[in-house]
């Protein structure tokens, strides 16, 4: 008999979401309402698998890693997931783009509303003043509606009420332009009332960073789930 192999192939360099749902996903199991944006190799448990996120699960989720682990293409392709079920499960895009243009092919996608780059502040802040106002009123409805989550509300009234998603790709420089910005209106202060109150109403953010500790203690209490990349020293693990 030939020897059990200990490791199992290299990952594919390169692979399109459709056919990673279908090499890695577990096709025994009950389907997955989770968002799928990737693959993993577990070598401990021998086990390659994918990457499902459920947004009512998860919350708010923030992405680490150092430069070049990927974590604007795990953007890129949760966008294009999340997207690929819009008729099933509506939802509406919005993006802050701080690390550099990479977010500009969501543009493409029907779902995004907007890209909004960091030298645009105009926009910027429309962005954000429109999913506070999103937050805001979708608190009054969901409260008459006696629903604590989206698909509560759904369940209750009948609506397809779309799940709304931000995402912020370079956190880092987002907060370094913007947090001495002290008013009322700051982009890090809707920011943080937009993740502290939206999970509730389906509004969801998520962003990515270097490392975990460029994250305010406001902000990191209303992340509810960590991604974590290759980061560039051991130290930035202890967060």
């Amino acid at each position: 008999a030939r020897p059990r192999r200990p490791w199992l192939d290299m990952l594919p360099t390169m692979i399109s979401l459709s056919d990673a749902g279908v090499m890695f996903r577990d096709q025994t199991a009950s389907p997955s309402s989770g968002v799928l944006i990737g693959i993993r190799d577990r070598p401990d448990a021998q086990l390659q698998e994918t990457v499902e996120i459920d947004l009512d699960d998860a919350g708010n989720i923030a992405l680490f890693g150092a430069s070049g682990t990927g974590k604007t293409s795990a953007v890129l392709s949760f966008a294009a997931s999340i997207s690929e079920r819009a008729e099933s499960d509506p939802v509406h895009l919005y993006a802050i783009d701080a690390a550099g243009g990479g977010l500009d092919p969501l543009l493409a996608l029907p779902t995004v509303g907007a890209v909004a780059p960091m030298n645009d502040d105009e926009l910027m802040r429309r962005v954000l003043r429109q999913l506070q106002s999103v937050v805001i009123e979708r608190g009054v409805r969901f409260s008459a509606a006696r629903a604590n989550s989206l698909i509560a509300y759904r369940r209750a009234t009948g609506n397809r009420e779309p799940r709304v998603v931000l995402f912020i790709d370079g956190f880092s420089s987002f907060r370094q332009a913007t947090e001495m910005l002290g008013t009322r209106e700051s982009p890090m202060q809707m920011l943080s009332e937009i993740m502290q109150a939206g999970r509730a109403v389906g509004v969801h953010v998520v962003l990515t960073a270097d490392r975990a500790g460029v994250l305010p203690s406001l902000l990191d209490a209303s992340v509810q789930q960590q991604l974590v990349l290759r980061l560039a020293s051991v130290n930035d693990y202890a967060y």
